[in-house]
């Protein structure tokens, strides 16, 4: 008898390859999990007299086989087999697990780049917690209202400073609240600004996340 057999599903009608041992047994298709009893497959037709003398026992057995009455779905620790494809996804070279898709260049498994023929080196890495990004991105926010801070003194400067220095026009230290002081108060406030404004950017909107953290273990250390 062939190593293996042609099942075709009485519900779908897909062909299934099953060892013959499976004939006389129930199994469920993989396609429409419709459950059936193996049937024999019929013998073909033709040959000689030797031909048939030499596979009469085989036959007898098939039939026997056949004959035998299903087993009860109901009993206890009945189950139909399970008839499963064959999976036609490539493997990854270095540890034979399968890739997700055709053409996959780096395994996500263990990090083998199939082009380059090298592998990534594997890190364990801390998770980061609500507390971490909390603390990465406080600088930023603190730079942020170091900015309004900033835009504020120079309203001060051109809004209360004038009134000042008039009120003030005869005494000595009015010269504070002049021209030349809002000028040089609003340059440098513009200056400091200009900086807290560009670490605000970075920190807040381009890298919002904080770095990763590599846990050393006893043998990284002992390196």
């Amino acid at each position: 008898m062939a190593s293996t057999i042609t099942i075709s599903c009485p519900k779908c009608e897909k062909q299934i390859k099953a060892p013959p041992e499976l004939v006389g047994k129930k199994i469920k298709c993989k396609e429409c999990l419709h459950v059936f009893v193996v049937k024999a497959p019929p013998a073909p037709k033709g040959g000689g007299k030797a031909d048939k003398a030499g596979k009469g026992s085989t036959a007898v057995k098939g039939a026997k086989a056949a004959a035998a009455p299903p087993p009860d779905d109901d009993e206890e620790g009945s189950t139909p087999y399970q008839v499963t494809d064959h999976s036609l996804m490539p493997h990854c070279a270095y540890c034979a697990k399968e890739m997700e898709y055709d053409g996959q260049v780096v395994c996500l498994h263990c990090g083998y780049n199939h082009q380059t023929r090298e592998r990534a080196p594997m890190k364990k890495i801390y998770e980061t917690t609500g507390g971490d990004q909390f603390v990465w991105l406080l600088p930023g926010i603190l730079c942020a209202l170091g900015v309004l801070v900033m835009v504020g003194i120079i309203v001060v400067f051109w809004a209360l400073f004038p009134r000042i220095e008039v009120e003030n026009d005869s005494e000595w230290w009015s010269i504070f609240f002049g021209l030349w002081a809002r000028l040089w108060g609003s340059v440098i406030c513009l200056f400091i600004g200009f900086f807290l404004a560009r670490f605000a950017v970075k920190r807040l909107i381009l890298h919002p996340t904080p770095p990763e953290v590599e846990k050393h273990t006893k043998s990284s250390l002992a390196e």
